[in-house]
C-alpha cells in the first residue's frame, strides 16, 4: 500500500471533557426575571408641561430588569387633544431615557392608539426596545405596516394560553423573538409552573414571575 492509504493515518485521539458541578447556585442578576415600572400619566405630568420624572429614577434603582410602563389615563388637565398631549410625555420620557442601560425595555401603552403616539414611542425610543402587547392588534399592525422593529409583551393565564398561540400565528408573530426579546406576563401566581412549556416555545426571555 501506498504512503498515502488510510492504514498510514493515526487515529484522532478521543479527550474525555466531564465538566465538575459547581458546589453552591451561580448568583442570579436578574436574567430571566422582569418587573413592570409602572407610573401614571398623571404622575409624571401633574400640570400640562410640568414634567416630574423622579419617579422613575427612583424605582429604577432598585429593580431588575425593568420595562417601562406609564399608564396612558389622561390627567384631569388633559380633557382635549389627549393625544398630542400623550405623545409629548412619551418624547420627554424618551430623551431622558433613551438607551438607559437601567431599561430593559418600553411598553407601548397608548390612550387613543393613534399614530401620533405610536409614532411618538418609535421616535422616542430609539436605542431602548419597544414591546407591544400581543393582544394590541391595531399597535402590532401599524408598526408591522411600517417595518418598525418591536418585542412583544404576552399576558396569559391558564385559560388563555391556547388563544395566545391562536394570536400570535394569526400576526404571524413566531419569529419576533430572534430579533427583539419576548417578555410572559403571568396575570395569576399558578400559572408559572403550567406555562412553562409555552415561555420556551414562544422563547421567552423575561416574565413577572419566577
Amino acid at each position: 500500500m501506498g504512503k498515502y492509504s488510510l492504514e498510514n493515518y493515526e487515529k484522532y485521539k478521543t479527550y474525555k471533557i466531564r465538566p465538575q458541578p459547581l458546589g453552591t447556585h451561580p448568583k442570579n442578576l436578574g436574567r430571566g426575571r422582569g418587573s413592570f415600572l409602572n407610573i401614571p400619566w398623571a404622575e409624571l405630568e401633574p400640570e400640562r408641561g410640568d414634567f416630574n420624572l423622579t419617579a422613575i429614577e427612583s424605582q429604577l434603582a432598585e429593580m431588575k430588569n425593568p420595562v417601562l410602563l406609564v399608564e396612558p389615563s389622561p390627567p384631569r388637565w388633559a380633557s382635549e387633544s389627549v393625544s398630542s398631549f400623550y405623545a409629548g410625555l412619551i418624547r420627554k420620557i424618551g430623551s431622558v431615557y433613551d438607551g438607559d442601560a437601567r431599561l430593559f425595555g418600553a411598553a407601548v401603552r397608548t390612550s387613543e392608539s393613534s399614530p401620533e403616539e405610536l409614532d411618538a414611542y418609535h421616535a422616542a425610543f430609539q436605542k431602548t426596545k419597544l414591546l407591544c402587547y400581543l393582544q394590541s392588534r391595531a399597535d402590532i399592525s401599524y408598526y408591522k405596516n411600517r417595518s418598525v422593529e418591536f418585542g412583544l409583551i404576552i399576558q396569559c393565564s391558564c385559560e388563555n394560553r391556547v388563544e395566545c398561540g391562536e394570536m400570535m400565528a394569526k400576526q404571524n408573530l413566531q419569529t419576533v423573538w430572534k430579533r427583539n426579546p419576548v417578555m410572559i406576563e403571568l396575570t395569576d401566581e399558578k400559572a408559572a409552573l403550567a406555562m412553562e412549556q409555552e415561555a420556551k416555545f414562544w422563547h421567552a426571555a423575561l416574565s413577572n414571575q419566577e
